[in-house]
């Protein structure tokens, strides 16, 4: 980890074994503002337990519902009266202190439907109606900036997101392929009659489709150390939208917010990464903004499996040199845990559409017109204001 933060030329050089990199088009040249900043975005696969990470302690209906998956706040890192982090993520606690983070809850993608398919492609694509836009935001965004910027992906596969005409980097693991679906849904089909093996084999199949899998953080944090050391080393006189994509949020089971093999695990990790991220990027962090954000958040109350089931309204994190923090950290509406504040009695329910953060990131930091925002990047969503202040 050292040697990372040291010397990034070194590190991919060191790396040179197990990441190739793909490239679609050639290097961008950053012309005017633009020159030297960084905006990535991270893709939380699965649906993000956000009242695991930021916990809304205050709430009187938060521990009854919660019941033995409540988080105590004497364990919580406190960021207002209301609010603490998971004692798993130290690292985003201080940025927040230090006026580099925003943490904003109860936030939805467009759709809101509570499907892995249907959410992840509405909070890719931008939209509120799967048949307005084939391709993804961020790349309409890379059309809409032109040569100033360049897209990256950091990946096996190229998410939606920056799909699209704008050619794009990408750079990915030289390991295994995936299985594709349908040769996962054929190990389905021949097993299926199959009482020993039947069972398990479809429970791991729907985990891989719903990017569920087995918590092995050494080995995520091994491709969160990739994915950063690929951003580290990219010109730092060169602008850029990046992409990572992190899987295993889908926790219908054994979600213990405090436990590493649970939720805390795979916040740790993230929590990691975003500080590794800070400390090799070094004074190139002041130019950058980075978006967290999962297609939904999960139910409140705890399931009979120990874990949550697929909600609504989840948790946005934003951090970066680039960001105008201050005070705690924390903003937007917080809809409450009550019984007649639940959506559809189950649900933390959406107080803010995903596209007024990423509207305000794009105006503020990358210059992207209110016109562009509101009739190229996302087509249905003129009535989303951008939310003002979100950038130093």
């Amino acid at each position: 980890m050292s040697n990372l933060l040291i010397n990034r030329r070194a590190v991919l050089l060191g790396l040179s074994s197990s990441v190739a990199a793909v490239s679609f088009a050639g290097p961008a040249v950053a012309q005017g503002g633009l020159a030297g900043k960084k905006l990535v975005f991270i893709v939380l696969r699965g649906g993000m337990d956000g009242l695991g990470a930021m916990v809304p302690f205050s709430d009187p209906s938060y521990a009854g519902l919660r019941q033995n998956l409540a988080v105590p706040s004497a364990q919580l890192l406190p960021l207002d009266a209301n609010f603490g982090l998971n004692p798993f993520m130290p690292n985003l606690h201080g940025m927040a202190l230090n006026s580099e983070a925003l943490l904003i809850h109860a936030v939805g993608a467009p759709l809101n439907t509570r499907s892995h398919f249907d959410d992840q492609e509405g909070l890719e694509r931008g939209v509120s109606d799967l048949g307005d836009a084939f391709d993804g935001w961020l790349n309409r965004t890379l059309v809409t900036l032109g040569a100033d910027v360049e897209g990256i992906a950091i990946g096996s596969t190229l998410p939606q997101i920056l799909r699209g005409d704008a050619g794009i980097v990408q750079f990915a693991p030289a390991s295994f392929p995936p299985v594709d679906s349908d040769t996962l849904n054929r190990i389905v089909f021949m097993t299926t009659n199959d009482t020993l093996i039947g069972p398990p084999s479809a429970e791991i199949v729907e985990d891989t489709l719903a990017g569920r899998f087995d918590l092995d953080v050494g080995a995520d944090a091994t491709d969160f150390e990739k994915a950063a050391a690929i951003l580290v080393d990219q010109d730092p006189q060169l602008a850029s939208i990046a992409v990572i994509q992190v899987d295993g949020w889908d926790t219908h089971n054994g979600a213990d917010p405090l436990g590493r093999f649970g939720v805390g695990g795979r916040l740790e990790l993230l929590d990691n990464g975003l500080q590794l991220l800070k400390n090799g990027l070094g004074a190139e962090w002041a130019n950058t903004a980075v978006i967290a954000l999962s297609e939904f958040g999960r139910r409140v109350e705890v399931n009979s499996s120990l874990g949550f089931d697929h909600g609504t309204g989840g948790l946005c994190m934003l951090c970066g040199g680039a960001l105008n923090g201050g005070g705690s950290g924390v903003l937007g509406d917080f809809p409450g845990l009550g019984p007649t504040q639940l959506f559809e009695g189950r649900d933390l329910a959406v107080a803010t559409d995903c596209r007024a953060i990423f509207k305000g990131v794009l105006r503020d930091f990358l210059g992207v017109s209110l016109t562009d925002l509101n009739g190229t990047i996302f087509p249905d969503s003129i009535g989303i204001a951008p939310i003002d202040g979100l950038i130093s």
